[in-house]
């Protein structure tokens, strides 16, 4: 499930989700500075049966440091990975300086210190990216290693930190292949010309018809 939220609407709502299974929080309307923590405080109510998260640092910082704040959210993400039992969470964050780097670095330390299974970190770099040392990291945790494997191929190898539905279409299901370029097509518009003389063909064959139908009937009438 994927959608753009004020984090205030979201806590005051009641409604519960206990058919969603992949939540893809990407974006807030921010309207609060602690917009994230108020978000993920009710996430395992509206989502009660939530088994896998993957969650962009820009929900909380456009760029990652491990600053107090930044040291709430993770263990706020660790007691959702726990009380939920998720076999899947992924975080995705821009490190465009060593300095964010070293907090990525210092994020994943504290998974594991928290024994979050099997953690790992991958760096990219986005594509036309010419520093070969990434601006974005990918952490994954979790026991579903093939579900793990498949974000890491649509963030890490095909180099998008930012995937939209079609690549995790591909990530519930490995049959799928909208994540891949030659299965989607861009759509450039109408040709605005075409259209009008298309619709006017159209429109004049059927008024040709109609008066041919009507001459028809008169013709019938004649006795």
């Amino acid at each position: 499930m994927r959608f753009v939220v004020i984090s205030e609407d979201f806590v005051k709502s009641t409604a519960n989700a206990v058919t969603v299974k992949f939540l893809i929080a990407q974006e807030l309307k921010f309207g609060l500075d602690n917009d994230a923590e108020l978000f993920l405080s009710v996430l395992s109510e509206r989502f009660p049966r939530l088994e896998a998260l993957f969650w962009d640092w820009n929900m909380v910082d456009p760029e990652i440091r491990f600053d107090e704040r930044s040291k709430a959210v993770a263990e706020t993400l660790v007691q959702l990975y726990r009380s939920l039992d998720l076999r899947m969470l992924a975080i995705v964050a821009y490190t465009p300086c060593p300095k964010t780097y070293l907090a990525a670095e210092a994020l994943i330390q504290y998974l594991i210190a928290e024994k979050v299974q099997s953690c790992t970190l991958k760096r990219l770099s986005t594509k036309g990216l010419k520093n070969a040392d990434g601006n974005f990291v990918l952490i994954l945790a979790g026991s579903d290693v093939d579900m793990m494997k498949r974000v890491e191929d649509v963030v890490c190898v095909g180099q998008n930190p930012s995937p939209n539905l079609r690549h995790f279409l591909y990530v519930l299901d490995p049959n799928c292949g909208t994540h891949e370029t030659n299965a989607t097509f861009e759509f450039l518009g109408f040709d605005e010309k075409l259209v009008r003389s298309e619709f006017a063909s159209k429109y004049n064959d059927s008024s040709d018809c109609s008066s041919c139908c009507n001459s028809n009937n008169d013709n019938d009438n004649v006795l």
